[in-house]
Protein backbone atom coordinates (compact mmCIF):
# COMPACT_ATOMS: atom_id res chain seq x y z
CA UNK A 1 0.00 0.00 0.00
CA UNK A 2 1.33 3.64 -1.18
CA UNK A 3 -0.36 6.91 0.47
CA UNK A 4 0.44 10.13 -1.40
CA UNK A 5 -1.23 13.46 -0.31
CA UNK A 6 -0.11 16.43 -2.43
CA UNK A 7 -0.01 19.76 -0.58
CA UNK A 8 -0.89 21.96 -3.22
CA UNK A 9 -4.63 23.16 -3.77
CA UNK A 10 -7.72 23.18 -1.50
CA UNK A 11 -9.23 20.82 1.24
CA UNK A 12 -12.43 19.01 1.35
CA UNK A 13 -15.73 20.68 2.40
CA UNK A 14 -18.19 20.00 4.69
CA UNK A 15 -18.91 23.47 6.68
CA UNK A 16 -15.39 24.95 6.21
CA UNK A 17 -15.39 27.45 3.54
CA UNK A 18 -12.45 28.77 1.04
CA UNK A 19 -9.53 30.18 2.53
CA UNK A 20 -8.01 33.60 0.72
CA UNK A 21 -4.45 34.59 1.16
CA UNK A 22 -5.60 37.64 3.93
CA UNK A 23 -7.92 35.19 6.03
CA UNK A 24 -5.69 33.80 8.28
CA UNK A 25 -3.85 36.60 9.57
CA UNK A 26 -6.75 38.01 10.62
CA UNK A 27 -9.10 35.72 11.72
CA UNK A 28 -6.62 33.40 13.56
CA UNK A 29 -4.08 34.86 16.30
CA UNK A 30 -1.22 32.78 17.74
CA UNK A 31 -2.40 29.89 20.40
CA UNK A 32 -1.77 31.16 23.50
CA UNK A 33 -2.19 28.80 27.07
CA UNK A 34 -5.34 28.57 28.84
CA UNK A 35 -6.03 31.05 31.08
CA UNK A 36 -7.17 30.41 34.98
CA UNK A 37 -11.29 30.76 34.12
CA UNK A 38 -13.23 33.43 36.20
CA UNK A 39 -14.33 31.16 39.56
CA UNK A 40 -10.56 30.74 40.29
CA UNK A 41 -9.43 34.05 39.62
CA UNK A 42 -12.43 34.90 42.40
CA UNK A 43 -11.08 32.65 44.54
CA UNK A 44 -7.56 33.96 44.86
CA UNK A 45 -8.78 37.64 44.71
CA UNK A 46 -10.15 36.74 48.32
CA UNK A 47 -7.24 34.81 49.16
CA UNK A 48 -5.40 38.24 48.28
CA UNK A 49 -7.66 39.95 50.83
CA UNK A 50 -6.54 37.92 53.20
CA UNK A 51 -2.80 37.88 52.76
CA UNK A 52 -3.04 42.21 52.75
CA UNK A 53 -4.90 41.59 56.38
CA UNK A 54 -1.86 39.24 57.50
CA UNK A 55 0.43 41.43 56.22
CA UNK A 56 -1.26 44.45 57.85
CA UNK A 57 -1.31 42.65 61.39
CA UNK A 58 1.95 41.62 61.10
CA UNK A 59 3.13 45.51 60.47
CA UNK A 60 0.98 47.05 63.03
CA UNK A 61 2.14 44.62 65.18
CA UNK A 62 5.83 45.05 65.35
CA UNK A 63 5.62 48.90 65.28
CA UNK A 64 3.81 48.56 68.19
CA UNK A 65 6.57 46.07 69.75
CA UNK A 66 9.19 47.41 71.65
CA UNK A 67 11.75 45.10 70.98
CA UNK A 68 10.50 44.50 67.12
CA UNK A 69 11.30 40.45 68.10
CA UNK A 70 8.20 39.35 69.70
CA UNK A 71 7.74 35.91 69.01
CA UNK A 72 4.10 35.89 68.50
CA UNK A 73 4.67 38.28 65.67
CA UNK A 74 7.34 35.96 64.46
CA UNK A 75 4.16 33.03 64.20
CA UNK A 76 2.14 35.90 62.42
CA UNK A 77 4.82 36.36 60.13
CA UNK A 78 5.70 32.49 59.44
CA UNK A 79 2.01 32.06 58.84
CA UNK A 80 1.52 34.59 56.29
CA UNK A 81 4.55 33.33 54.18
CA UNK A 82 2.98 29.68 54.33
CA UNK A 83 0.15 31.24 53.34
CA UNK A 84 1.31 32.84 50.32
CA UNK A 85 2.95 29.91 49.59
CA UNK A 86 -0.37 27.85 49.82
CA UNK A 87 -2.31 30.57 47.89
CA UNK A 88 -0.13 29.88 45.09
CA UNK A 89 -0.38 26.13 45.08
CA UNK A 90 -3.63 26.34 45.38
CA UNK A 91 -4.74 28.30 42.63
CA UNK A 92 -2.19 26.28 40.76
CA UNK A 93 -3.38 22.90 41.11
CA UNK A 94 -7.28 24.55 40.24
CA UNK A 95 -5.80 25.60 36.78
CA UNK A 96 -4.41 22.31 36.44
CA UNK A 97 -7.54 20.53 36.95
CA UNK A 98 -9.54 23.04 34.98
CA UNK A 99 -6.66 22.00 32.11
CA UNK A 100 -7.39 18.19 32.79
CA UNK A 101 -10.74 18.80 32.46
CA UNK A 102 -10.36 20.24 28.81
CA UNK A 103 -7.92 17.70 28.17
CA UNK A 104 -10.30 15.41 28.80
CA UNK A 105 -13.43 16.44 26.63
CA UNK A 106 -11.49 17.94 23.92
CA UNK A 107 -8.98 15.71 23.69
CA UNK A 108 -11.06 13.29 23.72
CA UNK A 109 -13.26 14.36 21.12
CA UNK A 110 -10.85 14.75 18.72
CA UNK A 111 -9.14 11.24 19.03
CA UNK A 112 -12.42 9.65 18.98
CA UNK A 113 -13.33 11.03 16.26
CA UNK A 114 -9.77 10.64 14.13
CA UNK A 115 -9.20 6.89 14.75
CA UNK A 116 -12.97 6.45 13.34
CA UNK A 117 -11.82 7.78 10.31
CA UNK A 118 -8.63 6.04 10.49
CA UNK A 119 -10.69 2.46 11.11
CA UNK A 120 -13.45 3.47 8.47
CA UNK A 121 -10.31 4.23 5.92
CA UNK A 122 -8.37 0.93 6.75
CA UNK A 123 -11.75 -1.22 5.65
CA UNK A 124 -11.42 0.73 2.29
CA UNK A 125 -8.42 -0.60 1.20
CA UNK A 126 -10.01 -3.99 1.38
CA UNK A 127 -12.43 -3.01 -1.28
CA UNK A 128 -10.12 -1.74 -3.85
CA UNK A 129 -7.73 -5.18 -3.85
CA UNK A 130 -11.41 -7.23 -3.99
CA UNK A 131 -13.15 -4.88 -6.47
CA UNK A 132 -10.29 -4.50 -8.84
CA UNK A 133 -10.51 -8.51 -9.58
CA UNK A 134 -14.12 -8.13 -10.93
CA UNK A 135 -14.59 -10.19 -14.22
CA UNK A 136 -16.95 -7.36 -15.66
CA UNK A 137 -14.42 -4.91 -15.01
CA UNK A 138 -11.72 -6.72 -16.51
CA UNK A 139 -13.73 -7.43 -19.44
CA UNK A 140 -14.22 -4.01 -19.80
CA UNK A 141 -10.59 -2.72 -19.55
CA UNK A 142 -9.64 -5.75 -21.65
CA UNK A 143 -12.12 -4.43 -24.50
CA UNK A 144 -12.41 -1.08 -27.00
CA UNK A 145 -14.69 -0.31 -24.63
CA UNK A 146 -17.53 0.91 -26.93
CA UNK A 147 -19.66 -2.04 -27.48
CA UNK A 148 -20.21 -1.98 -23.04
CA UNK A 149 -20.20 1.62 -22.56
CA UNK A 150 -23.83 1.13 -21.04
CA UNK A 151 -23.33 -2.03 -19.13
CA UNK A 152 -20.21 -0.93 -17.51
CA UNK A 153 -22.28 2.30 -16.61
CA UNK A 154 -24.65 0.52 -14.86
CA UNK A 155 -21.92 -2.08 -13.33
CA UNK A 156 -20.47 1.06 -11.48
CA UNK A 157 -23.77 2.52 -10.44
CA UNK A 158 -24.60 -1.11 -8.47
CA UNK A 159 -21.13 -0.19 -7.20
CA UNK A 160 -21.65 2.82 -5.09
CA UNK A 161 -25.40 1.89 -4.57
CA UNK A 162 -24.15 -1.13 -2.62
CA UNK A 163 -20.69 0.58 -1.12
CA UNK A 164 -22.14 4.19 0.04
CA UNK A 165 -19.46 5.60 0.98
CA UNK A 166 -17.76 5.95 -2.11
CA UNK A 167 -19.33 8.93 -4.74
CA UNK A 168 -17.62 8.11 -7.78
CA UNK A 169 -15.87 4.97 -9.56
CA UNK A 170 -13.32 5.46 -12.11
CA UNK A 171 -11.22 3.32 -14.47
CA UNK A 172 -8.33 4.60 -16.17
CA UNK A 173 -5.72 2.85 -19.19
CA UNK A 174 -2.52 1.59 -18.22
CA UNK A 175 -1.51 5.57 -19.33
CA UNK A 176 -3.16 7.14 -16.20
CA UNK A 177 -6.13 8.56 -19.29
CA UNK A 178 -9.88 8.31 -17.78
CA UNK A 179 -11.50 6.13 -19.89
CA UNK A 180 -15.12 5.82 -17.96
CA UNK A 181 -16.12 6.98 -14.79
CA UNK A 182 -19.97 7.88 -13.45
CA UNK A 183 -19.55 11.61 -13.68
CA UNK A 184 -17.71 11.30 -16.97
CA UNK A 185 -19.16 8.46 -19.05
CA UNK A 186 -17.30 9.47 -22.39
CA UNK A 187 -13.64 10.34 -20.25
CA UNK A 188 -13.71 13.46 -21.23
CA UNK A 189 -10.92 14.64 -19.59
CA UNK A 190 -7.32 15.40 -19.27
CA UNK A 191 -4.59 12.87 -18.10
CA UNK A 192 -3.67 13.72 -14.29
CA UNK A 193 0.11 13.92 -14.81
CA UNK A 194 0.65 13.95 -11.04
CA UNK A 195 -1.74 11.24 -10.94
CA UNK A 196 -0.24 9.30 -13.27
CA UNK A 197 3.62 9.97 -11.96
CA UNK A 198 2.41 8.55 -8.60
CA UNK A 199 1.00 5.28 -10.43
CA UNK A 200 4.77 4.85 -12.25
CA UNK A 201 6.44 5.09 -9.21
CA UNK A 202 4.39 2.87 -7.11
CA UNK A 203 1.30 0.36 -8.70
CA UNK A 204 2.79 -0.35 -12.07
CA UNK A 205 6.27 -1.28 -10.82
CA UNK A 206 4.73 -3.49 -8.43
CA UNK A 207 5.73 -1.56 -5.26
CA UNK A 208 2.07 -1.58 -3.62
CA UNK A 209 -1.47 -3.33 -3.86
CA UNK A 210 -2.95 -0.23 -3.99
CA UNK A 211 -2.40 3.51 -3.79
CA UNK A 212 -4.34 5.95 -1.60
CA UNK A 213 -3.57 9.77 -3.39
CA UNK A 214 -5.29 12.67 -1.82
CA UNK A 215 -4.66 15.74 -3.67
CA UNK A 216 -6.47 18.36 -6.29
CA UNK A 217 -6.99 16.23 -9.39
CA UNK A 218 -9.28 17.14 -12.57
CA UNK A 219 -11.07 13.71 -12.58
CA UNK A 220 -12.84 14.52 -9.75
CA UNK A 221 -13.59 18.43 -10.31
CA UNK A 222 -16.15 18.59 -7.82
CA UNK A 223 -13.96 18.26 -4.88
CA UNK A 224 -11.15 20.57 -3.60
CA UNK A 225 -8.88 17.09 -2.87
CA UNK A 226 -9.99 13.90 -3.73
CA UNK A 227 -9.55 10.97 -1.79
CA UNK A 228 -9.05 8.38 -4.67
CA UNK A 229 -8.15 4.81 -3.44
CA UNK A 230 -6.67 3.08 -6.77
CA UNK A 231 -5.63 -0.41 -7.77
CA UNK A 232 -4.38 -1.71 -10.84
CA UNK A 233 -6.66 -4.23 -13.04
CA UNK A 234 -4.75 -7.28 -14.09
CA UNK A 235 -5.96 -9.49 -16.99
CA UNK A 236 -5.05 -12.27 -15.11
CA UNK A 237 -4.77 -11.33 -11.19
CA UNK A 238 -3.65 -14.63 -9.60
CA UNK A 239 -0.50 -13.92 -11.69
CA UNK A 240 -0.40 -10.57 -11.78
CA UNK A 241 0.52 -10.25 -15.45
CA UNK A 242 -0.55 -7.98 -17.87
CA UNK A 243 -1.93 -4.73 -16.36
CA UNK A 244 -5.14 -3.56 -18.03
CA UNK A 245 -5.48 -0.30 -16.16
CA UNK A 246 -6.42 1.36 -12.72
CA UNK A 247 -9.92 1.09 -10.76
CA UNK A 248 -10.28 4.24 -8.83
CA UNK A 249 -12.68 4.65 -6.07
CA UNK A 250 -13.53 8.46 -4.96
CA UNK A 251 -14.03 8.35 -0.95
CA UNK A 252 -16.69 10.91 0.09
CA UNK A 253 -14.94 12.66 2.69
CA UNK A 254 -17.57 14.92 2.80
CA UNK A 255 -20.56 12.75 4.27
CA UNK A 256 -18.13 10.44 5.95
CA UNK A 257 -17.01 13.56 7.78
CA UNK A 258 -19.83 15.24 8.10
CA UNK A 259 -21.54 11.79 10.45
CA UNK A 260 -18.42 11.75 12.39
CA UNK A 261 -18.40 15.15 13.44
CA UNK A 262 -22.90 14.33 14.38
CA UNK A 263 -21.73 11.80 16.21
CA UNK A 264 -18.69 12.49 18.07
CA UNK A 265 -18.55 16.18 18.61
CA UNK A 266 -21.97 16.76 21.29
CA UNK A 267 -23.73 20.84 21.13
CA UNK A 268 -20.75 22.30 22.84
CA UNK A 269 -17.80 21.34 20.74
CA UNK A 270 -16.24 21.70 16.99
CA UNK A 271 -14.32 19.54 15.24
CA UNK A 272 -12.17 19.57 11.87
CA UNK A 273 -10.26 17.57 10.39
CA UNK A 274 -6.79 18.13 9.31
CA UNK A 275 -3.98 16.93 6.98
CA UNK A 276 -0.66 15.52 7.92
CA UNK A 277 0.22 19.57 7.32
CA UNK A 278 -2.02 20.85 10.38
CA UNK A 279 -4.48 22.35 7.25
CA UNK A 280 -8.49 22.24 7.25
CA UNK A 281 -9.66 19.43 5.25
CA UNK A 282 -13.40 19.36 6.84
CA UNK A 283 -15.01 21.24 9.56
CA UNK A 284 -18.22 21.54 11.69
CA UNK A 285 -17.33 24.80 12.49
CA UNK A 286 -18.69 27.74 9.50
CA UNK A 287 -15.56 30.23 10.69
CA UNK A 288 -12.91 27.62 9.36
CA UNK A 289 -11.75 27.90 5.44
CA UNK A 290 -10.45 25.56 4.15
CA UNK A 291 -6.39 24.91 3.67
CA UNK A 292 -6.42 27.42 7.00
CA UNK A 293 -3.33 26.02 8.86
CA UNK A 294 -3.37 24.81 12.58
CA UNK A 295 -0.26 22.94 12.15
CA UNK A 296 0.99 24.06 16.23
CA UNK A 297 -2.61 25.01 17.21
CA UNK A 298 -3.38 22.45 20.63
CA UNK A 299 -0.31 20.09 19.77
CA UNK A 300 1.32 20.09 23.32
CA UNK A 301 -1.90 20.58 25.17
CA UNK A 302 -5.21 23.13 25.48
CA UNK A 303 -4.73 25.86 23.98
CA UNK A 304 -6.83 29.12 23.44
CA UNK A 305 -7.23 30.02 19.68
CA UNK A 306 -8.85 33.56 18.41
CA UNK A 307 -11.67 33.17 15.58
CA UNK A 308 -13.56 36.42 14.57
CA UNK A 309 -13.16 37.60 17.63
CA UNK A 310 -14.23 34.74 19.93
CA UNK A 311 -12.28 32.75 22.05
CA UNK A 312 -11.85 28.85 22.01
CA UNK A 313 -9.97 26.18 23.88
CA UNK A 314 -8.68 23.92 21.70
CA UNK A 315 -6.67 20.01 21.12
CA UNK A 316 -5.32 18.59 18.51
CA UNK A 317 -4.25 14.73 18.00
CA UNK A 318 -2.96 12.67 15.35
CA UNK A 319 -4.92 9.52 14.39
CA UNK A 320 -3.82 6.09 15.88
CA UNK A 321 -2.23 3.77 13.42
CA UNK A 322 -5.00 0.91 13.06
CA UNK A 323 -3.57 -2.90 12.44
CA UNK A 324 -0.27 -0.72 10.61
CA UNK A 325 -2.78 1.16 8.46
CA UNK A 326 -2.41 5.21 9.06
CA UNK A 327 -3.15 6.30 5.74
CA UNK A 328 -3.05 10.00 5.14
CA UNK A 329 -1.62 10.15 8.68
CA UNK A 330 -4.91 12.48 9.76
CA UNK A 331 -4.99 14.59 12.82
CA UNK A 332 -8.52 16.29 14.27
CA UNK A 333 -8.70 19.75 16.39
CA UNK A 334 -11.38 19.59 19.12
CA UNK A 335 -12.82 22.95 20.19
CA UNK A 336 -15.39 24.72 22.47
CA UNK A 337 -15.71 28.28 22.72
CA UNK A 338 -14.79 30.16 25.45
CA UNK A 339 -18.08 32.18 26.43
CA UNK A 340 -18.88 33.31 29.14
CA UNK A 341 -18.58 32.17 33.32
CA UNK A 342 -22.16 30.22 32.67
CA UNK A 343 -21.23 27.70 30.10
CA UNK A 344 -17.75 27.67 31.58
CA UNK A 345 -18.59 26.68 35.08
CA UNK A 346 -21.33 24.16 33.37
CA UNK A 347 -18.25 22.76 31.78
CA UNK A 348 -15.64 22.30 33.84
CA UNK A 349 -15.87 24.60 36.99
CA UNK A 350 -15.67 22.84 40.16
CA UNK A 351 -17.81 23.15 43.06
CA UNK A 352 -17.44 23.32 47.08
CA UNK A 353 -17.84 19.75 47.44
CA UNK A 354 -16.27 18.50 43.78
CA UNK A 355 -12.90 20.70 45.43
CA UNK A 356 -13.07 18.35 48.54
CA UNK A 357 -12.50 15.20 46.78
CA UNK A 358 -10.23 16.44 44.15
CA UNK A 359 -6.94 14.03 44.25
CA UNK A 360 -3.30 14.71 44.38
CA UNK A 361 -1.94 18.64 45.43
CA UNK A 362 -5.49 19.48 46.10
CA UNK A 363 -5.18 17.13 49.15
CA UNK A 364 -1.66 17.96 50.36
CA UNK A 365 -2.73 21.84 50.04
CA UNK A 366 -5.87 21.06 52.57
CA UNK A 367 -3.85 19.58 55.44
CA UNK A 368 -1.55 22.64 54.66
CA UNK A 369 -4.12 24.94 55.28
CA UNK A 370 -5.38 23.13 58.33
CA UNK A 371 -1.87 23.51 59.41
CA UNK A 372 -2.16 26.80 58.91
CA UNK A 373 -5.20 27.69 60.60
CA UNK A 374 -3.87 25.72 64.15
CA UNK A 375 -0.87 28.20 63.50
CA UNK A 376 -2.80 30.85 63.60
CA UNK A 377 -5.40 29.89 66.46
CA UNK A 378 -2.60 29.43 68.64
CA UNK A 379 -0.70 32.76 67.45
CA UNK A 380 -3.91 34.26 68.80
CA UNK A 381 -4.32 32.23 72.12
CA UNK A 382 -0.95 33.24 73.15
CA UNK A 383 -1.06 36.89 71.65
CA UNK A 384 -0.02 39.33 74.31
CA UNK A 385 -0.57 43.14 73.56
CA UNK A 386 2.63 44.73 74.12
CA UNK A 387 2.15 47.77 76.37
CA UNK A 388 4.54 51.19 76.75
Amino acid sequence: MTTLSLSTGLSNRVSARPSSSTTLTTRVHSPRSLEPPAYIKRYDGQLSHLDNWLAIIALVGKVASRSGGNGVLDRVSEVQDRFRLLRVQLATALTEEYAREYEMVLGGRATIAVDMLVRNLFERSADIGFLSTDRTIRAYMDSDGAACSLNIQRHLKRYVAKYSVYDDVLLLDAEGKLRTSLKFPDGDIPRDEALYQALSQSLSQGHAGYLEYFAATPLVPQRHRALLFISPIYQDPAAQSTCLGYLALSFNLDEEMHSIFEEVAGSEYELALLDKDGRVVASSVPQLSLNESFQQAGTEGVEVLMLHGKAYACRQVQGTAYQGYDGQRWHCIALTELSGNAKTQGNVACSSADIDVVKGQLSDIRQQASIIAQQLNLAVINCRVPRD
